[in-house]
């Protein structure tokens, strides 16, 4: 069953009030004090979310509490966003009417009324929520703990592993430094690392390899102590006593000096190099070929352990492994051989495991007590995410991987959960698309694409995505998630994120913010029940190319829209009223036929993206000095321009060549042109088609690679 996942939207709010624009508009309006009330009511919420969130599996009372409070943090966010559009007319234009129409003076006492009743509304919910008894998380989560035991024969298709594993240990090198070796298993949960390092621990050659062996279970509760006293207690079979750090280690020391030894460190989440230096005694030895073993979901943990022996990268198991571990559980000793119906459904549910071993022994036991073919072809159909697993299965198991993540993280992941199933990830669109959502907060003087940067490759390196490597090479061509990574995401995107195709449209639309659009030849149309998400904030169309104009109606509805990609949807023109989206700040009209952009596109005030790339029939580009906030323009592939100025008059005058210092083209000069250095970063293409052409050219300031067309006239100039 998918769950409520508050947190995230409640940190998109916190953000938004700490915008430069609102703290101004703030100051302004005399909406600072209003600001600091709302903030103030999010805070609590903020504080017993997490508890909120654990507790909602097993009290429905919770859960309803928590549906209504997303709500009212969704509307808030929305006001945020409405006051943001309005001050963006007053500060842009010194307009005596903002965005709504409303005159300026009434705008604040407008404002400041709304942002009153919203905080009443929260504290109202605030004070439902106290009969919970709610309480700060304390940011551990239980972890069912692991030993060195291992049946064997219960495991199947790993045996290549463990023998790569092995040999690693039984390699003698000398130690450098007195350095111990460490060797990391990285992989998703459920994969297999701690079941691999059983296997490796029993292996015979291994017990009589290693003088010391020594099983730890860490989990996300990282404790040098803790850790030190498992390890004398493992050593010496009585209670540890030991308190004080030094005492500790002068025990470790002792009882593992002058002896190789094999110590595990099972379910490692810590990426703290101070943490890991208390552990520093058992990371010394004086005998050749000692070995340390680590688990981990996260590669970061693999690269603060600074070994040199490269980390192990576990991955999925083969199809026939899964089924080998899914009948183990289904069936009793035999018993399949009587139930032949039910074998070719369930290699079809094997298929939803993705190699992971977990997920096949939850499906197995899932269908251990039923045998009827209907039982298990709603299984079959049904996705990972709604099915009821127990507390060790799959979806539990790897939400402790998104519990550890921090809020931003979080907000990032879940609206991956928009794309469709095995879609194939460009890394900067996806960069691009979060700074869109407001997901990506300037931190001290990094860009916000080196942020968003960050993040992405934080959640990489946690194994929420998958490199999507190119056969030739082997280099990496764009990125996926893990089938079993994608099922966790939808079942904490909740009911605010929704794909749709034409063959299911029962659902509530009505809390829909982000969608996405499937379509194939026979339909092609958006969705008439999709108009019901009035609050919608991200469309995407994915169309096989025939949806040659959209409807006007799309602008007219979603007047909170920030993120549009119709790209390859065979789109012809674009109706002037998408200047209506105020909010938009990334729009995707990349690989269509589109030959002219309406002039109101240079409305859209929070445009951060515009996709261009592979238009060939585009003649023309928006005057992009009046995009002030633009900071990607991908004009890639757009073989048709001529100029990087609009094709409108005046700019369509042939003579604006730099020479013609009049009074006239002076004018030109400064609406052609930015009147301070530009924010765009990202330009692939420059075509020189006149002389102020070049003058925009000198005022950019882009990253990446930048192709310069018709320099012939550059030069003649």
């Amino acid at each position: 069953m998918a769950e409520l996942v508050v947190s995230p939207v409640l940190q998109v709010v916190f953000d938004r009030l700490a915008s430069p624009l609102l703290k101004k508009l703030g100051s302004m309006w005399n909406l600072t004090d209003n600001f600091r009330n709302l903030q103030r009511s999010l805070v609590y919420g903020q504080v017993i979310l997490e508890d909120a969130e654990e507790k909602q599996v097993t009290d429905r009372d919770v859960r309803t509490w928590l549906s209504e409070l997303k709500r009212v943090v969704c509307e808030a966010e929305d006001l945020l966003d409405e006051i943001t559009v309005s001050g963006a007319f007053v500060d842009s234009y010194g307009d005596l009417q903002g965005s709504s129409g409303m005159k300026l003076e009434l705008l604040g006492t407008h404002y400041a009324e709304r942002v009153r009743q919203m905080v009443g509304l929260l504290e109202q919910i605030r004070g439902e929520g106290s009969k919970f008894n709610l309480r700060e998380s304390s940011g551990v989560h239980f972890r069912r703990e692991t030993s060195s035991f291992v049946i064997e024969s219960e495991v199947y298709g790993r045996e290549n592993d463990k023998e790569k594993i092995v040999e690693m240990l039984l390699a003698s090198e000398e130690i450098q430094g007195g350095e111990v070796s460490c060797i990391p298993i990285v992989g998703l949960g459920g994969i297999g690392k701690t079941t691999l390092a059983q296997l490796v621990i029993n292996d015979q050659r291994v017990k009589q390899h290693f003088d010391v062996k020594v099983w730890v279970f860490v989990s996300d509760c990282f404790d040098a102590k803790n850790i030190m006293m498992a390890i004398i207690e493992s050593v010496t079979k009585e209670k540890c006593h030991y308190l004080s750090m030094d005492a500790l280690h002068s025990q470790v020391w002792g009882l593992l000096n002058k002896k190789r030894y094999l110590i595990v460190l099972d379910d490692v989440w810590t990426e703290d190099p101070e943490e890991w230096e208390k552990l520093r005694p058992i990371f010394k030895g004086d005998i050749d070929g000692s070995k340390i073993i680590i688990t981990t979901r996260s590669k970061k943990v693999a690269l603060v352990m600074d070994s040199p022996i490269f980390p192990y990268y576990l991955k999925g198991l083969s199809e026939e492994a899964c089924w080998s571990l899914f009948v183990r559980r289904a069936f009793q000793r035999g018993e399949e051989m009587k139930h032949s119906n039910l074998l070719p459904i369930g290699r079809q549910i094997v298929k939803k495991c993705g190699g992971v071993a977990l997920a096949a022994k939850t499906l197995g036991s899932l269908m251990r007590f039923k045998r009827e073919e209907r039982q298990w072809s709603v299984v079959q159909n049904s996705e990972l995410w709604n099915l009821d697993e127990p507390e060790n299965g799959i979806i539990p198991a790897l939400r402790l991987s998104y519990l550890h993540l921090p809020p931003q993280l979080k907000r990032c992941f879940i609206f991956c959960s928009v794309f469709p199933r095995r879609y194939e990830i460009n890394k900067e669109k996806l960069i691009r698309l979060w700074m869109a959502g407001g997901l990506v907060q300037y931190r001290g003087d990094s860009e916000l694409e080196d942020t968003a940067n960050n993040y992405f490759n934080d959640l990489l390196w946690m194994s929420f995505f998958q490199e999507v490597k190119q056969c030739d090479n082997g280099g990496v061509i764009g990125y996926r998630m893990h089938d079993i990574i994608y099922d966790l995401a939808q079942s904490v995107a909740g009911t605010e994120f929704m794909i749709l195709n034409h063959s299911d449209l029962s659902k509530n639309f009505s809390q829909l913010r982000h969608a996405s659009v499937v379509c194939d030849f026979r339909s092609s149309m958006i969705p008439k029940e999709l108009y019901e998400a009035r609050r919608l904030r991200t469309l995407f169309l994915f169309s096989i190319g025939n949806f040659s104009e959209a409807p006007c109606k799309l602008f007219s509805s979603f007047k909170y829209l920030r993120e549009l990609d119709l790209s390859g949807c065979g789109l012809m023109s674009l109706d002037d009223s998408i200047g209506d989206l105020l909010c938009l700040s990334y729009l995707d009209l990349s690989n269509t036929h589109i030959k002219m952009l309406p002039r109101n596109i240079e409305k859209l005030h929070f445009l951060q993206t515009l996709n261009l790339a592979g238009c060939y029939n585009l003649v023309a580009l928006p005057n992009l000095a009046n995009m002030t906030r633009l900071r990607h323009l991908n004009n890639s592939g757009c073989t048709s321009l001529t100029t990087m100025l609009p094709v409108c008059e005046p700019f369509s005058q042939p003579h604006t060549h730099p020479s013609h210092n009049t009074a006239k083209h002076r004018k030109l000069v400064r609406r052609a042109l930015p009147a301070y250095s530009n924010q765009i970063r990202t330009l692939p293409l420059f075509v020189v088609g006149r002389g102020v052409d070049i003058m925009l050219l000198e005022r950019l300031s882009l990253r990446g690679c930048l192709k310069i067309t018709h320099r012939e006239f550059a030069l003649c100039t």
